[in-house]
Order: structure tokens, then sequence, then C-alpha cells
């Protein structure tokens, strides 16, 4: 009888040792996948600003540029409200 306790304590404790071995490992796997999608994010957030940067640079290049509160304006002054960009092409303009 104590042979077969015995032996149900091991396997018992052999599962619990796997149980916590597949834990780590999930774990483990969890962190990189982290990591990576947090790599991921960084890079896209990093080109769109990139994007943004060349963008604005373009438009003060030609003249336009969004003041703090967003409005875009020309070194003439002028504001332009729903799309209406001079720097469009007539088919892409808003009507």
């Amino acid at each position: 009888m104590g042979e077969i306790l015995s032996a149900i304590g091991d396997f018992l404790k052999e599962e619990m040792r796997k149980s916590r071995e597949r834990a780590h490992r999930r774990e483990e796997a969890q962190k990189q996948f982290d990591q990576i999608r947090r790599e991921a994010k960084a890079a896209e957030l990093g080109r769109v600003q990139a994007h943004d940067e060349y963008a604005d640079q373009k438009r003060r290049e030609r003249g336009v540029w969004e003041d703090p509160l967003g409005i875009k304006r020309t070194s003439m002054g002028r504001e332009f409200w729903f799309g209406h960009d001079p720097f469009m092409p007539k088919k892409k303009r808003r009507k």
C-alpha cells in the first residue's frame, strides 16, 4: 500500500513540475510577444511622426502650415476650411 501511495505522490510531483515548466515557457513566450508588439508600435509611431514632419516641412516650403489651433494658414494669412486647399488638385477639392 505504501508503494502505491509513494508512486502516486511521485507521479503528482512530476506532473506539477511539468505544469510549472509549461507555465514558465508560456510566460516567456508572452513576454517575447509583448516586446515585439511594443517595438512594432514604436516603429509605426516613428514612421507616422516622420511622415507628419515631412508633410509639415513640405507645407511650410509652399507657404501653408497649421497654427496651434489646427487652422491651415498661408504666408498671406488666409485660412482654409473644409478642405479647400489651393495646393490640392482641383478634382481633390471638396465642394
